[in-house]
């Protein structure tokens, strides 16, 4: 398919898969998604950025209904990833296969279960407007009686039912999508609707397709960013932790030689608890301000520079994401801009790891990773051009007032 935005995708659609509302109770799709999707060290995504045939990668039910569902696992390609697309669907495959030869692992069902735990009884209260049509989507995989909690309830790990939805998933039907600009002179269909310009084809599987686990790649491990005790802080130890004593103080410390500009006390770090809600969460956010201002040239530049920060970070930051906390991490033209929220409980661990990733994201040499974020940079600004006028705008104004 061609598509009118600069992209590279493939999409893997499993059929076969069993009612939606069944694998809603007993969560066997959700096993598959956690495995799949993750983004932490050895996983399938960790491995396809090594062999540089993939920048991204999701997974998880898709269009569910009474009577089934279908399962995708969608891929960013890079240019390689797009030429060697089987080799892809190869490595996908035989991580299901890798799966199914392990088995379903107990520590990563607890830590779904405890996670999903966690997010229900910490939720925010949701306005009327919002909460009816997340009833209603929930009413297609639920029952009446478990619309609120249902998707927060884990069971007993189903042994059985992970290794049968697995099976389904090797041995079901496959369905092999690949979207870009660059299969152009392959499609010859038109759509009638959009236009779209597309082809279809039969996918005839290499006879070794299925078998390809790719090095270091395996199941999850355990995440160190689970919580274990959360509690709500008293006053005392709000006080103590807004001083940025302990692990923030020496990860800061650590910034202190590397920052240029005219003020000698270092980095500002401000910690905010949650005072409103009285949740165990809190935001901790400071600005590193190396010069007054910088030319267009050094705003690419620093917008480079944290993309490979991001990239350096990105397996850490996927177990910090499962374990409730989140990070921003942005150039203006005054600096960057660092916050890290989220439960309080490992915050200072994370920030602290995030902190020696700015100061050394210890990939500056990877010019593969270089070429790469230039090339998704000038995509993502080619692609501007196909913007609905009201959302560009927006966006225009917004890039005019930071600079």
């Amino acid at each position: 398919m061609v598509p009118l935005r600069e992209e590279r995708s493939l999409t893997l659609t499993f059929s076969g898969v069993d009612a939606a509302i069944e694998l809603e109770k007993h969560k066997h799709s959700h096993y598959f998604s956690n495995i799949l999707g993750s983004e932490s060290k050895g996983s399938l995504l960790s491995g396809l950025k090594e062999s540089e045939h993939a920048s991204g990668l999701s997974a998880g039910l898709s269009r569910p209904y009474l009577g089934g569902a279908l399962f995708t696992v969608t891929v960013a390609l890079t240019p390689k990833g797009l030429k060697e697309w089987r080799k892809v669907v190869g490595a996908v495959r035989g991580y299901l296969v890798m799966a199914d030869v392990e088995g379903p692992q107990d520590y990563l069902w607890d830590e779904m279960r405890k996670l999903a735990e966690i997010d229900f009884e910490y939720r925010e209260a949701m306005t009327p407007s919002n909460l009816a049509p997340m009833l209603a989507k929930t009413s297609l995989s639920h029952c009446a009686e478990d619309l609120l909690e249902g998707p927060a309830l884990y069971p007993e790990i189903d042994v059985d039912g992970i290794e049968k939805l697995g099976r389904s998933l090797l041995e079901g039907g496959m369905r092999v999508t690949l979207c870009s600009q660059e299969l152009s002179d392959e499609c010859h269909e038109i759509e009638s609707i959009y236009g779209t310009r597309y082809a279809l084809s039969q996918y005839e599987p290499f006879e070794d397709e299925g078998t390809e686990i790719l090095d270091g790649v395996g199941l999850p491990s355990s995440n160190p960013y689970v919580p274990s005790s959360l509690k709500i802080h008293n006053e005392k130890e709000i006080e103590r932790r807004s001083s940025i004593d302990g692990h923030v103080l020496e990860a800061v410390s650590l910034l202190d030689a590397g920052i240029q500009g005219k003020r000698d006390q270092g980095p500002s770090l401000f910690f905010c608890p949650d005072r409103r809600f009285m949740r165990p969460t809190g935001t901790a956010m400071f600005m590193l301000e190396n010069m007054d201002h910088v030319s267009a040239d050094d705003y690419v530049r620093h917008a480079i520079y944290t993309g490979m920060v991001r990239e350096s970070l990105n397996e850490e930051a996927y177990d910090a994401s499962l374990g409730g906390l989140g990070y921003e991490l942005s150039n203006s033209t005054r600096g960057l801009s660092i916050g890290v929220g989220g439960y309080t409980e490992r915050m200072e661990t994370f920030l602290s790891q995030m902190l020696l990733r700015v100061k050394d994201p210890g990939n500056l040499c990877d010019v593969g990773l270089f070429g790469r974020l230039v090339d998704n940079s000038l995509r993502g600004l080619r692609s501007l051009e196909m913007e609905y006028p009201p959302p560009l705008i927006l966006i225009l104004k917004w890039e005019a007032f930071v600079a």
